[in-house]
């Protein structure tokens, strides 16, 4: 029984002892959109994640509340640039997470976009071409 709760005790002190940990995305983000993670929170609904527009955290800009006890926050909507986030809980701050939003060139997006709209037409005409093939032959068989 000593021994069970001696395990018990250690396992205890090292998850209370265990460190704010917070994650993101490492390489650039092109698409605007990505998801934060955090681990070692005593309570995941006390956890609330700021985000700075300088590393120093002098000038916070947002604050997110993950949805009960969820450990992941999706964010979206952020334009090009470099963004800064931490997570606190009840005193704790966790690590700087650096965030780099990257977007592809407008001459890229407009390039791609004319490809499937050229792709989209030939298509259309393609069907287009075969139904009314389709519809003559049958329309001729029956004449002849």
């Amino acid at each position: 029984m000593l021994l069970v709760c001696s395990i018990f005790f250690l396992t205890s002190t090292s998850a209370a002892s265990e460190e704010l940990l917070l994650e993101g995305p490492v390489e650039p983000v092109t698409e605007g959109f990505f998801q934060l993670t955090f681990t070692g929170a005593q309570n995941a609904s006390n956890v609330v994640i700021e985000r700075a527009s300088t590393a120093d955290f002098n000038d916070i800009v947002s604050q997110y509340a993950p949805m009960g006890s969820f450990n992941q926050l999706a964010l979206s909507g952020f334009s090009s640039g470099e963004y800064y986030f931490r997570a606190q809980e009840n005193g704790r701050t966790s690590n700087l997470v650096m965030v780099t939003v990257q977007h592809h060139s407008l001459t890229q997006a407009f390039t791609l976009f004319l490809i499937g709209a050229v792709m989209f037409i030939l298509l259309v005409v393609t069907i287009l071409r075969y139904q009314f093939g389709e519809h003559n032959s049958k329309v001729g068989g029956r004449h002849a």
